[in-house]
């Protein structure tokens, strides 16, 4: 943008901008440490976040087994992965995915492998949990996890047959605790929350 210094920073251009004349900015050599031979510098050209990474069950199908002592059944969680609006390749192989039951007080881990099914663009989740302490099928109240490791992590809870009471401030603490403390499968995750 401007030839003296060779660059600009900071740019704020007002909607429907045709002509970076109408933009405020800054001249890049007054903004800190500058570039030296061989850095490269990268420019975003996009209205879209940076990421959108969700999570969502798409299907969750579970049922009392062994005269009410355990839960078995499969769930399918869907992952929404795009960076500056572009929907990422290959996410099976970048994206990991767990599950667990939430009970009112920490998560349970059922499952920590989901497995990426291209065909339904979804990972499906085995759900094998013994029952314990007077627990029933109505108690349950399962999670998906999905991360790109170091990068993004969110979670969806089965909001349709949840039998816990919670709220979603709540719950992001107990979920980030365990993070932080590294608990159960989520030992694993690294990255900035």
């Amino acid at each position: 943008i401007n030839a003296e210094y060779g660059g600009a920073t900071n740019t704020n251009c007002p909607s429907g901008a045709s002509d970076i004349s109408s933009c405020d900015y800054s001249d890049y050599m007054e903004n800190g440490v500058p570039c030296f031979d061989g850095e490269q510098v990268a420019v975003s050209c996009s209205n879209a976040p940076y990421w959108e990474f969700t999570a969502d069950f798409a299907r969750i199908k579970y049922r009392s087994k062994m005269g009410g002592s355990k839960v078995a059944g499969r769930a399918w969680c869907e992952v929404t992965a795009q960076k500056y609006g572009m929907e990422l390749e290959d996410k099976g192989s970048i994206i990991g995915t767990a599950l667990g039951n939430f009970n009112g007080t920490s998560i349970e881990w059922v499952d920590g492998e989901g497995q990426y099914v291209k065909s339904k663009d979804a990972w499906k989740l085995k759900i094998r949990k013994e029952l314990s302490g007077g627990e029933t099928k109505e108690d349950m109240c399962f999670v998906c996890f999905a991360w790109i490791e170091g990068v993004a992590f969110t979670y969806a809870v089965d909001t349709n047959n949840c039998g816990v009471e919670y709220s979603e401030s709540s719950l992001d603490e107990i979920i980030y605790n365990a993070i932080a403390k590294g608990g159960g499968r989520l030992k694993f995750l690294k990255f900035a929350n």
